[in-house]
């Protein structure tokens, strides 16, 4: 082999390389239109490359008219326009569900990063999502190709969940309020945006600042937002009605050290800003929700009394609450004035086995601050500990299975703690590294008998049939994974 050859692979299926060549042509219409009683169509890869659907394979899938639900996940909508392709949809399916979501930190292998997304991607986007508007009763999108401006000038009198997610932009063509006003029938409002370094380092509020307007979804039941801003007004102004209410980082800062050590997986460097308990419990105190059942927050701890304070604080702000996650955070450099909290690893050591008498005294305060919520049968928590295992640096990575293991028995520890002094819980996930390098929600399930004494339970978790498996938690952000929560 000549020193400086070069030898591609032939392009075998496909006329572009960006463009699938495998999912589609005549063979895929004629099966599809062999099947009189399929509903719902979902194309899905976790492949992180630039490939996507032709415009003939689109058009072929909307083209079917007893579809009424097409999720695209990981693959892109037409990302190079063919010679033949004349981006007309003169018949289309009345669609009530379309998710496309595509990954926000796709490898840049072939240099298109700073290229996206892509003219002929979005002016496919544009086009399906102005035939589909007024039947769209559930809509999932990337907010990189999403077309804001459109979106907000046509109405959408049957779109009742949507949901939002990749990179927040610094300006985005129309504010974020105006579109979303254009949906007064919205019961779910997901806006899971990230910060990416070199676009956007800071979350503004939502609500425009100083407007008294009518809120626009009277009948919301469920929102999350991502980054949240503690002088954001809209939390004011929510409705009763609202149930579920997610306020945490996007990632979560607690993936921060995967995803800084695993620089193949992603082309962004994220900001975390984690808000301090108090400010938490400002935006929290500003909400009147008498009905929420499931909150989840992401917070830094500065003084003991400024978190205690907060979770004491939820069982009269939120009396129905019955599942609460926590992502807890030390902050990393106390100032050791009063009331400041000393470094974790002060308080507890992180050695094998069982954690002695004194060493989980601040998990007994969180417990009794809890205790003032009476439904609460669920927590979901990163605590923060420090014998939470580190990534192994020698590649490929992953934890030390005798640490997990001792983790594991710290966590047993925890879940008794908490389940003594509060006695509705049920069960209780925990935050843990796998040896295969995942993350994943470890359950503890508290087992009480009937009539039992307060103090009378068994804590039962994986490790007793010998299995590892929680539901996996995404460390990277990846599409359709989100929805793992127990």
């Amino acid at each position: 082999m000549a020193a400086g050859t070069r030898y591609w692979i032939p392009l075998e299926y496909a006329q572009n390389p960006f463009v699938c060549g495998v999912i589609g042509g005549p063979s895929l219409g004629q099966a599809l239109r062999h099947m009189p009683t399929l509903r719902s169509i979902s194309v899905l890869t976790r492949e992180r490359a630039v490939h996507g659907l032709s415009w003939t394979t689109v058009k072929t899938i909307l083209s079917l008219p007893q579809i009424q639900e097409v999720s695209i996940t990981g693959l892109l909508l037409c990302p190079s326009k063919l010679p033949h392709d004349d981006y007309r949809l003169d018949s289309w399916a009345p669609l009530t569900s379309f998710h496309y979501e595509v990954f926000s930190n796709r490898i840049d292998g072939m240099k298109t990063r700073q290229n996206y997304p892509f003219p002929s991607e979005e002016e496919v986007l544009l086009l399906v999502l102005s035939r589909i508007h007024t039947s769209l009763e559930k809509l999932v999108l990337s907010t990189e190709p999403a077309p804001l401006l459109a979106m907000s000038q046509w109405t959408w009198p049957r779109l009742r969940e949507l949901r939002l997610r990749g990179e927040r932009r610094s300006l985005p063509p129309v504010p974020y309020m105006t579109l979303l006003s254009a949906m007064p029938n919205l019961r779910t409002l997901i806006l899971e945006f990230t910060l990416v370094s070199e676009e956007c380092t800071h979350a503004g509020p939502l609500w425009p600042p100083g407007s008294h307007m009518p809120f626009p979804w009277p009948d919301l039941t469920h929102l999350s937002v991502a980054n949240p801003n503690p002088s954001d007004e809209l939390y004011r102004y929510l409705p009763p009605s609202v149930r579920v209410l997610s306020l945490c980082c996007r990632p979560h800062k607690s993936e921060k050290a995967w995803i800084s050590t695993l620089l193949i997986y992603t082309v962004h460097v994220y900001e975390y800003p984690v808000l301090t308990s108090a400010e938490m419990l400002g935006i929290l105190e500003n909400c009147h929700l008498p009905h929420l059942t499931r909150l989840e927050i992401e917070y830094e701890v500065r003084e003991r009394e400024g978190e205690l304070d907060l979770l004491r604080r939820l069982g009269s702000m939120f009396p129905q609450l019955t599942w609460l996650q926590i992502h807890r955070y030390r902050a990393a450099t106390p100032s050791g004035g009063p009331g400041d909290i000393p470094p974790l690893a002060s308080q507890m050591q992180a050695g094998a086995g069982l954690a002695s008498a004194g060493e989980l005294d601040f998990i007994d305060d969180i417990a009794q601050a809890l205790s003032h919520l009476p439904r609460l049968h669920t927590i979901c928590a990163h605590l923060d500990l420090p014998q939470q295992p580190k990534i192994q640096d020698n590649y490929p990575f992953y934890y030390n299975r005798a640490k997990i293991d001792e983790y594991t028995k710290t966590l047993r520890d925890v879940t008794h703690c908490l389940a003594r002094t509060i006695p509705s819980l049920e069960t209780l996930y925990f935050w843990r590294p796998r040896r295969t390098g995942h993350i994943e929600w470890a359950p503890f399930e508290v087992v009480r008998a009937d009539g039992a004494a307060k103090d009378d339970f068994e804590i039962r978790c994986p490790e007793d049939v010998r299995t590892y498996g929680g539901p996996q938690y995404p460390v990277i952000p990846m599409p359709d994974l989100y929805g793992v929560d127990p």
